[in-house]
C-alpha cells in the first residue's frame, strides 16, 4: 500500500484528498492518505482532520523527514515547484507534482536527473494525459471516421484574474501556465510534437499574462490555433477539423464527450468518458503501478513528455518575453 503526503492544503490538494477517500471506499487499496503538510501548522491539523489523515505537520521538511509518507504529492504553488520537488527526492520519497512541473525545462532536467540518480518515481500530475479519454479522442481522430486530420482549435479561458494567487508573477503566475496547458497538451496528444509558429499575447512584459493566443504546427503539418485566458470566460471545447468532417470535445479540461460530424455538420456519433470519481484517480493508479513495479516515471506522462512540453512554454514565454522573479532568485 503507498502512503501518499500531501503538500499544501489548497484546492488541487483538497481535490487530492477527496481523490484517494473515494477510490479507497470504491475499493482501491494500493494507495492511502497517510500525512499533510503547510507551512502553517493550524491549516495542516484543519485539513488533517477533514480528510481522516493521521499526520499533520507545520513544515514540508518534518513530513519528507518522517516514514509516514512513500509518494509526495506536490501542490504548492508553481514558483516553489523546483525546489520542493527536489527536496522530496533528496529524503528518498516518491513525487507527484501538480502541472507544471516546473517553471522552465531546465528545471525539470534538474529534477529528473536527480530523481533518476536516486531510483525514484518523479512525475507531472497533468490530469488531462493519463484519463482513459485521452486515448479515446486519439484513436477516434485517427480511425478515419471524418477523413484526414488536418487542423485543431481549442481554448480554455476562465475569468479568474481577481485571484490574487494567479496573477502573482513572485508565484509563476498568469494565463499561460495556469490555463494555457491545456489547449497546448491537448494538440499535442491529437497532432504529436508542435512548431510554435505564433504567438500573441494581449500585452507584453510588465506584468503577468492575462490572454493570450498561439499557432502551431505539427510534424505531419497540421495546424493548431489555440487561446488560454484568466481575464474572461469562454468555451472550453477543442475541434479537430478533418477532410469529411469534424471531431468535437466538450472540455479539453476534462473531456467527457466526443461528438462526430459529417461534414453537413451532422452528428453521426458520441463517445464518452468512462465514470470517474475526479478525474485524478489516473495518474493515482498509474504512479503506484510504476513505483510498484520500480520505475521512474509513468507511461501515459514520461520525462520526455515534461521536457518537451516544457521546451514549448520555454519558447511561448520567450516570445512573450515573460520571465518569472524565481527564475532569477534561484531556489525558493
Amino acid at each position: 500500500m503507498l502512503k501518499i503526503g500531501i503538500m499544501g492544503t489548497g484546492h488541487m490538494a483538497q481535490k487530492m484528498a477527496v481523490t484517494v477517500q473515494k477510490m479507497r471506499l470504491s475499493g482501491y487499496r494500493e494507495a492511502i492518505l497517510s500525512a499533510v503538510s503547510s507551512r502553517e501548522k493550524e491549516k495542516a491539523e484543519k485539513f488533517a482532520a477533514r480528510f481522516e489523515i493521521p499526520n499533520a505537520y507545520g513544515s514540508y521538511e518534518r513530513m519528507l523527514s518522517g516514514s509516514e509518507t512513500e509518494l509526495a504529492y506536490v501542490a504548492t504553488p508553481l514558483a516553489c515547484h523546483d525546489f520542493h520537488v527536489r527536496m522530496c527526492l533528496e529524503n528518498g520519497k516518491h513525487v507527484l507534482c501538480e502541472k507544471p512541473m516546473a517553471v522552465s525545462q531546465a528545471q525539470a532536467e534538474r529534477m529528473f536527473a536527480l530523481a533518476e540518480e536516486r531510483r525514484l518515481f518523479a512525475a507531472e500530475a497533468m490530469w488531462t494525459r493519463y484519463m482513459p479519454m485521452r486515448r479515446i479522442i486519439r484513436d477516434a481522430v485517427w480511425s478515419g471516421k471524418a477523413g484526414e486530420p488536418v487542423s485543431l482549435s481549442a481554448s480554455l479561458c476562465y475569468s479568474v484574474s481577481h485571484k490574487k494567487r494567479l496573477v502573482d508573477m513572485s508565484l509563476a503566475g498568469g494565463a499561460l501556465m495556469e490555463v494555457g496547458v491545456y489547449p497546448l497538451h491537448f494538440s499535442d496528444m491529437v497532432f504529436g510534437q508542435p512548431k510554435v509558429r505564433a504567438v500573441v499575447p494581449q500585452q507584453e512584459g510588465g506584468g503577468p499574462d492575462l490572454l493570450e493566443a498561439f499557432i502551431l504546427q505539427h510534424e505531419g503539418g497540421q495546424l493548431s490555433v489555440l487561446s488560454s485566458g484568466i481575464a474572461c470566460t469562454q468555451g472550453r471545447t477543442g475541434t479537430v477539423g478533418c477532410r469529411d468532417g469534424y471531431y468535437l470535445a466538450d472540455n479539453i479540461n476534462n473531456p467527457m464527450k466526443l461528438e462526430v460530424y459529417d461534414s453537413s455538420h451532422r452528428c453521426r456519433e458520441v463517445l464518452k468518458a468512462p465514470p470517474q470519481i475526479t478525474g485524478l484517480e489516473y495518474e493515482v493508479m498509474e504512479a503506484a503501478d510504476a513505483i510498484n513495479r520500480q520505475k521512474t516515471e509513468p507511461a501515459s506522462m514520461s520525462h520526455a513528455d515534461t521536457l518537451r512540453m516544457l521546451g514549448v512554454l520555454d519558447i511561448i514565454r520567450q516570445k512573450m518575453n515573460l520571465k518569472y522573479p524565481c527564475e532569477e532568485q534561484g531556489e525558493q
